[in-house]
């Protein structure tokens, strides 16, 4: 299994927390599997915004063509933001679903 923080991952790396009830699970697994598509104005950070925003009444902006250092910039105005929070334990499970297959990328 590779650890995180030994593998150097994501040097400056910025983040927010939040903890979510197990209630509003069905709600985030909903916002993720109807999010299924790709566009240059809706690329992999606008999916990043959308998840956290279904997840925390602290949201982030929404912008046309979002970037991730857009987001990065409006996290580190939040409070409670940390750069290089250590992430603690074991990948046990990476990768991504096509369709109902989970196709995993760790080994």
């Amino acid at each position: 299994m590779k650890k995180i923080l030994t593998s150097g991952y994501g040097p400056g790396r910025v983040s927010l927390t939040e903890s979510i009830l197990v209630s509003s699970l069905n709600n985030l697994n909903a916002v993720i599997n109807s999010l299924d598509k790709w566009d240059l104005f809706y690329n992999c950070s606008s999916f990043a915004i959308a998840v956290w925003n279904a997840a925390s009444d602290n949201d982030l902006k929404t912008y046309l063509i979002p970037t991730p250092t857009r987001i990065i910039d409006e996290q580190k105005e939040r409070d409670g933001h940390l750069v290089e929070r250590p992430i603690i334990g074991d990948i046990k499970r990476g990768g991504h679903y096509e369709g109902n297959s989970f196709i995993s990328t760790v080994s």
